[in-house]
């Protein structure tokens, strides 16, 4: 286990807490925030920044009137972005990512970066002239990118406004259905209509506290909806049997998690996909586990036989947010792990963590996702608001390299330093 090498950092505008790179082009990265005012309420943006010769530039932000808990590219159709909002409704956007627009290649540095590699002490006083000259040039061909555009197509109150929409997901097999989990503990399945509207098909009241995640299985689980939630409830739910009256539970378990159930992986035809029957899960319990599916005869989901955990690591941080690569044939997973930053995990028997994501994350990390070729990672922290670019393949200590930061990460970095987390409310619910 090794420090994975950062290649970029900059300062967010609002808090961050999600983020979305875009798979047809690895250099648009979408950013969800969540700011919570002294008087209860809540607003927020989505942020698209441009990852390019390893820097991360701020280019656009859409603000909304409430704060985005998750956001999620269409996997169907990578035009369409949704976000999940705090007062219990969907928004749907419109992103239009310029052709032949360069992605970022973080084993191709720059002149400028190779001449200071290895060099002296003695040699390092003038990498400030170095790094002035290579920012303006990486700026002047920045700016000659054309913009992304991204637009609200609609806003959809699917419930009560003051339910939290926490997490949507899409099914993996049918672009017509999203499932959404509440804090209200209710988990939803949704199906689109013909307008392109969701509408809900199925509402499941199986957890008794927040419904923190979702995930749809696929292959032979692709009709089974799993949920997890604050009260350490793990549930997986026949979607063809779900209604407004009708939860479709298969089954529930209060013992595979010691705490709230906040992450949810299933095996896919990207990921594990030699293993179709496990899922690998993680909660506030700091501990990653993979679980068993195969339970009945023919490996089929019984309600009289629950799962069981086939290994677990501890990862030291609450695991909330579990991402794997998606690059063909590299199983490695994202583990976003809250107050100890993020690990990459490679999921050997038992699993293994191959690098920490931690340097320059003061806060809960919560958000993060790779490249489309799965050599980067961009992750995110709260309340000390860094949004921060990473290299998976090399260790930091392989590279004396001089990272870059943002401009506006330049000016605002020692005013950061003197911050106290504790003046910045906590989230609730």
């Amino acid at each position: 286990m090794s420090n994975a090498r950062r290649l970029a950092r900059t300062t967010t505008n609002l808090p961050p807490c999600v983020v979305q790179i875009h798979p047809n082009d690895s250099s648009v990265c979408l950013v969800g925030t969540y700011q919570l005012e002294e008087e209860g309420m809540r607003r927020g943006s989505l942020d698209v920044y441009r990852n390019y010769n390893n820097r991360l530039d701020f280019e656009s932000s859409s603000e909304t009137d409430s704060s985005i808990l998750d956001v999620k590219i269409c996997p169907h159709d990578p035009s369409l972005v949704f976000t999940a909002q705090s007062t219990g409704s969907i928004i749907a956007w419109k992103i239009s990512v310029p052709a032949h627009s360069p992605s970022s290649n973080p084993s191709s540095p720059s002149s400028e970066e190779e001449s200071v590699l290895g060099r002296s002490p003695a040699s390092i006083s003038s990498i400030s002239s170095i790094s002035s000259r290579s920012s303006r040039s990486s700026v002047s061909a920045r700016a000659s990118l054309p913009p992304v555009s991204l637009k609200k197509i609609d806003q959809f109150q699917l419930f009560p406004e003051t339910t939290l929409v926490l997490a949507i997901c899409f099914s993996p097999e049918d672009p017509t259905i999203m499932s959404a989990t509440l804090s209200s503990g209710e988990v939803a399945m949704l199906k689109f209509a013909n307008n392109g509207a969701p509408v809900i098909t199925g509402l499941s009241h199986t957890h008794l506290l927040e419904s923190w995640t979702s995930a749809i299985g696929s292959r032979s689980l692709s009709n089974v909806l799993f949920s997890g939630g604050d009260d350490s409830l793990l549930a997986a739910h026949d979607m063809r049997l779900m209604s407004e009256t009708e939860s479709g539970v298969i089954w529930t378990s209060v013992k595979l998690h010691d705490a709230g159930v906040t992450s949810i992986l299933p095996s896919s035809k990207n990921w594990m996909s030699s293993n179709p029957n496990y899922l690998w899960t993680g909660g506030y319990d700091d501990h990653l586990r993979a679980i068993d599916l195969r339970t009945g005869p023919n490996n089929s989901l019984e309600s009289y036989l629950p799962p069981t955990v086939s290994s677990s690591i501890n990862l030291r941080g609450g695991v909330w947010r579990l991402t794997p690569s998606p690059k063909e044939g590299d199983d490695r997973v994202l583990a976003c792990c809250m107050y100890e930053g993020a690990r990459i995990v490679s999921p050997d028997r038992p699993a293994t963590v191959q690098r920490v994501i931690r340097k320059g994350h003061e806060s809960m990390v919560y958000g993060g996702d790779w490249t489309a070729d799965g050599s980067q990672m961009i992750t995110c922290s709260f309340y000390d608001k860094q949004l921060q670019l990473w290299s998976s393949q090399d260790k930091e200590e392989d590279y004396p390299r001089f990272e870059q930061e943002s401009a506006y990460a330049q000016l605002n970095n020692e005013s950061l330093r003197t911050q106290s987390l504790l003046s910045t409310p906590e989230i609730s619910m």
